[in-house]
């Protein structure tokens, strides 16, 4: 019924009721919640089952990177997927991309848990893991774009930063979320693990996607897409505006986008690895860490986020990327210490270093386009930036490591490049935090394109 009379609105040119706070709230991050559980057990299964299960080789180091090849597989489909999302986004509405891209991406890691080995069909097996992870990918370049588009365009005026950390937050609970899983069935012993447990992680995304679809089945469209339907200026091949339009903005926020997601996922996989296995920490530790480190981004993301509304959101990002150029020299000598204190702080500081740059992200990159190419905008410099970045990180560190004698100095001097790249693009992008572009109630006219030069 919701649905219908929301249609109707948009027909008549009648602006939707905003929803609540806490709807959109949980609406716009439940569904980075699903998305980065998703990728997080993926990262950690990765690390420390995918090899032996899919990918059996003599040499363990080679599994691992083969599984990381696929984790970046996933990372390639996502520009595809923002793209085929944002234009649907743009021309039939951000609420229908929502909940198809949710449902796609839950249901394709739900059948990884399922998936026979490769001591059952053989060649099939990693062949079926890469298609999955594709899928996944796929709905997940999507995902990102249209929780932001849809928080920020029900947010009011001064408050984007605020409203766009909501869809953030989701990329701290996911990931909260995920460590959880297999923390409880690393209790398991090794072989019930290797034999069943590893899939319990991914079948509970069944009941993520049930409490996500319940949540945005009663979401309202965004008054900024329901007047620019209403008013004739929906853009036929949105995508393609973007580019023609507004290339120096695209290809500066795809720069912006590398430091943090390398860091991410980096810390996501790589270090996990290298604690456990380098280093010798038990699995457990070491995930309770990381969980720990990741809690406080539900403090660091939405202050960042608020920051930006107050000073700008260029201030906020570059001093965060010029952190995380520093941070990757003393990021690995602080895990080596072995120190439980230490590689604590360590991980804290990985974790939450990035938060200067995405927690302001989804206002600053939503106001950056106009409304009838905003949904395209978004996910093509966001997806486009991981997969330059966190997509090629776990298996370029690796191989850096591998290829190093085992050191992880030319993987900290990996980590500072991106954070430069990153610095350089930030620069170039204009500030918008004053511009009324985006906020709940300004016109789909309010201001024109503004291209970076």
């Amino acid at each position: 019924m919701e649905s219908a009379e929301s249609a109707e609105s948009a027909d008549s040119g009648a602006l939707p009721h905003r929803p609540s706070h806490a709807r959109i709230a949980f609406a716009t991050g439940v569904g980075t919640t699903i998305e980065y559980y998703d990728f997080v057990i993926y990262a950690i299964a990765g690390s420390v089952v995918f090899g032996k299960q899919f990918f059996p080789v003599s040499d363990p180091m080679v599994g691992t990177l083969l599984a990381f090849a696929t984790f970046g597989v996933g990372f390639i489909a996502r520009p595809l997927g923002g793209v085929v999302a944002g234009h649907f986004g743009d021309r039939l509405g951000r609420k229908f991309m929502l909940v198809v891209t949710m449902v796609t991406m839950a249901v394709s890691t739900f059948c990884i848990g399922l998936l026979p080995n490769y001591a059952a069909i053989g060649a099939w097996a990693p062949a079926l893991l890469v298609l999955a992870r594709l899928v996944q990918g796929f709905s997940a370049g999507g995902e990102w774009g249209g929780g932001t588009v849809t928080a920020v365009e029900h947010a009011p005026q001064g408050r984007r930063g605020v409203y766009g950390s909501w869809t953030i937050l989701g990329t701290s609970i996911g990931p909260m979320l995920g460590i959880a899983a297999f923390t409880l069935v690393g209790r398991l012993d090794e072989r019930a693990f290797a034999s069943w447990g590893w899939r319990l992680p991914f079948l509970a995304s069944a009941a993520l996607l049930a409490v996500g679809l319940y949540i945005r089945l009663g979401l309202t469209e965004t008054g900024d897409f329901t007047r620019m339907k209403s008013g004739g200026q929906v853009a036929r091949m949105p995508a393609l505006e973007v580019i023609r339009t507004q290339p120096g903005v695209l290809i500066r926020s795809i720069g912006s986008v590398i430091a943090f997601s390398t860091m991410v996922y980096i810390a996501f996989t790589f270090v996990l690895s290298y604690g456990i296995e380098e280093l010798g920490f038990p699995r457990t530790t070491f995930l309770n860490f990381t969980m720990i480190a990741l809690a406080l981004n539900v403090v660091t993301v939405p202050f960042f986020a608020a920051l930006s509304d107050r000073v700008g959101r260029k201030p906020v990002m570059l001093g965060g990327a010029v952190f995380l150029a520093l941070f990757a020299f003393a990021f690995f000598p602080m895990l080596d210490t072995r120190n439980h204190a230490v590689v604590l702080v360590a991980l804290i500081l990985a974790n939450n270093s990035p938060a200067p740059i995405y927690g302001p992200m989804a206002a600053y990159f939503s106001e950056l386009y106009e409304p009838r190419i905003r949904f395209s905008g978004v996910s093509l410099g966001v997806q486009t930036g991981h997969v330059l970045g966190g997509g090629v990180a776990p298996f370029l560190a690796t191989a850096l490591y591998a290829a190093g004698g085992r050191s992880v100095w030319p993987v900290a001097g990996y980590l500072a490049v991106t954070a430069v790249i990153s610095v350089l693009a930030i620069a170039g992008l204009p500030e918008t935090a004053r511009s009324r572009r985006g906020a709940a109630g300004d016109s789909v006219r309010s201001e024109p394109a503004v291209e970076a030069t």
